[in-house]
Formats: C-alpha cells, sequence, structure tokens
C-alpha cells in the first residue's frame, strides 16, 4: 500500500482540482511545531493554508508549515 496525496489520487482518476482561499502566515514555530521541524522554538516559520478542490467541490483543507528561511519568497498579507 502507498500513501498518496489528494492531488496525486485525483489526478490518477483523472478529475479536476484547483486550489481556493489560499492564506498565507508568517509567525514564531511554537514548541510542538519547532520539535517536529527540528529548528529553535521563535524560529520564523511560514503557514500556508489552502482548499483543495476537486470537480468543483471542496475535498480537503490542507495546512503546511515551512521554516521560512527555507522557502522562497511569499507575500505576506
Amino acid at each position: 500500500e502507498r500513501l498518496e496525496s489528494v492531488l496525486e489520487l485525483a489526478a490518477r482518476q483523472g478529475v479536476v482540482t484547483s486550489f481556493i482561499d489560499l492564506q498565507v502566515t508568517e509567525l514564531a514555530a511554537g514548541e510542538q511545531a519547532a520539535a517536529r521541524l527540528q529548528i529553535p522554538e521563535g524560529t520564523p516559520v511560514t503557514e500556508v493554508g489552502r482548499v483543495i478542490v476537486v470537480d468543483g467541490r471542496p475535498a480537503a483543507y490542507m495546512v503546511d508549515l515551512f521554516p521560512s528561511s527555507r522557502l522562497p519568497a511569499f507575500e505576506v498579507s
């Protein structure tokens, strides 16, 4: 058995996907995030949230958290 992302699964089934409600926020890593990312607590991180739409209907809400220094610049509003 292989773990597939929502996007991989949809592509394999030939359905159309898109994103809505993209939210990008910069914040300081809390204790749990810092431990999981192996960075010092308080390190700047970028949180990216979005809704994946499959065949015109919301299918998943996804949130990713990245150390800000490891990403290309995002415009944070």
